[in-house]
């Protein structure tokens, strides 16, 4: 691994390293550009509390990535973060975050499930372009967030539950994007 002298910026991890798994150091703040890009080995990562950026194409390509474990601490995740990790399954995202940007989990057809934290207003271009395995989002904010026309490009977003707070179901059902969705109320879940 190559960090920042002050160690709270990790740069590179190698691509050919063949560890299933990793555990970012502590010290650490920033996940730098493309840090982990083509870790094709890697199956689970965990970022600890403090870290609070992670950067562009932070995770591209990591072919075998199934678990990434962020922290409430990160504010920003930049574009691209997760593009193409195909075995993408699980993912938390941390509650502060106010935006999912352009392409942030391109070709992750694996992912099956997604939280989208209260406090995010935006959703990029190709954010889930070819996340054809969603079964289920739910939103947690009450009013919709602004979802460009090709977020979820490709995917068959009548076939995907979405659930929003019981109060916004009419707002989701008559907002771009996220009319085209089965909208159900959060209370309805199982």
């Amino acid at each position: 691994m190559v960090y920042s002298a002050k160690k709270d910026s990790l740069q590179i991890y190698p691509a050919g390293k063949p560890d299933k798994s990793y555990t970012v150091n502590p010290a650490t703040k920033v996940i730098g550009t493309e840090a982990f890009a083509n870790a094709s080995k890697l199956e689970k990562v965990t970022v600890p509390e403090g870290v609070t950026t992670i950067s562009t194409a932070a995770f591209f390509m990591c072919t075998s990535l199934k678990e990434v474990s962020l922290p409430e601490s990160v504010t920003l995740l930049d574009m691209s973060v997760f593009a193409r990790c195909e075995k993408l399954e699980t993912i938390n995202l941390p509650s502060n975050i106010t935006a999912i940007p352009m392409a942030q989990f391109f070709y992750c057809p694996a992912l099956r499930s997604i939280t989208i934290p209260a406090k995010v207003t935006s959703i990029g271009k190709t954010a889930f372009f070819g996340c054809n395995g969603l079964k289920a989002i739910t939103c947690l904010a009450t009013t919709p967030p602004k979802a460009d026309s090709t977020a979820f490009l490709t995917v068959t977003t009548k076939m995907i539950t979405l659930y929003v707070p019981d109060e916004s179901v009419d707002l989701y059902k008559a907002a771009p994007v996220w009319k085209d969705f089965n909208v159900q109320p959060i209370s309805a879940m199982k």
